[in-house]
This record gives structure tokens, sequence and C-alpha cells, in this order.
């Protein structure tokens, strides 16, 4: 924590992290935040596509009637979207159970040594590409909520 008690944010995972990129100018926004759920989109259709076409199929094969393939299809295609669905569910709190665990251990970290929390932060910045004078700079006035 800074002096004024609030938690720095900026330096608890930052191999998780990318940095914008240089090109974007102000008041545009880039557009790689959309990728995660274009790919998980396409990904996930790609998935139930294949999956209910080999239920279907497999059925057909077992010389099933026109009935039986409609059933089996509608029953792929309600069990694929909630599989999808639940593992959605999981694997989102499982990221913010992750993410508050680190936050917890970041307050501790910072509470324990403000002042090498404050140089770990800096070190980020220069990594990054920062001159060390202003990553000092930005270190020491950046604060969270």
């Amino acid at each position: 924590m800074n002096s004024g008690g609030r938690l720095l944010v900026g330096h608890a995972a930052p191999s998780a992290r990318r940095p914008q990129d240089a090109r974007t100018h102000q008041g545009t926004t880039p557009h790689t935040g959309r990728i995660g759920w274009l790919r998980a989109t396409v990904l996930g259709a790609n998935d139930g596509i294949l999956s209910t076409s080999s239920l279907v199929l497999g059925v057909a094969a077992a010389h099933a009637t026109h009935s039986d393939l409609l059933v089996a299809g509608v029953a792929g295609l309600v069990a694929g979207a909630m599989s999808m669905a639940a593992g959605e569910y999981v694997s989102v709190h499982s990221q913010a159970d992750t993410e508050e665990a680190e936050l917890k251990l970041e307050r501790a970290e910072l509470k324990a040594d403000d002042k090498g929390e404050h140089k770990e932060l800096m070190a980020i910045y220069v990594d990054r590409g920062l001159d060390a004078s202003l990553a000092r700079q930005v270190a020491e006035t950046t604060d969270g909520p």
C-alpha cells in the first residue's frame, strides 16, 4: 500500500498482462480485447458442429428412424450447450478466485514491505521499456481502489 493506505495496482501478475500497442492513437480503442470471445465462439461452434454431427451420424449408422435422428440431434445440441455453459461458469469463477487470492497476497506483501513492493513495481515498468526515473515516478504515484 502507499502512504495513503491504498492498494498499488499493476504489478500483481505482469506475465498475465500485455502492454498496450504503442501504435494505439489517443481516442481509439485497441481491438485485441475482442479476440478472446471471438476465439471462444469459433472454437465452441466448431466443437458443437462436430460433436452433434458425429452423434447424428452414429445414430444414423444404426439405421434409426428420422424422428430418432431428430431427437438425438436436439439432445446432443442441448447437452453440448449445457456442458459449455457449465465449463464457462467454472472457468470464470476459478479465474475470479485466483485473482482474489493474488490481490490478497499483494495486500499482505504491501503491508509487510511497502518500499520493496514499490521497487518491484518500478522494475516491472523498467522491464516494459520506461526509463528508471519515470518508472520510479509512476511506481510512487500509482495506487488502486
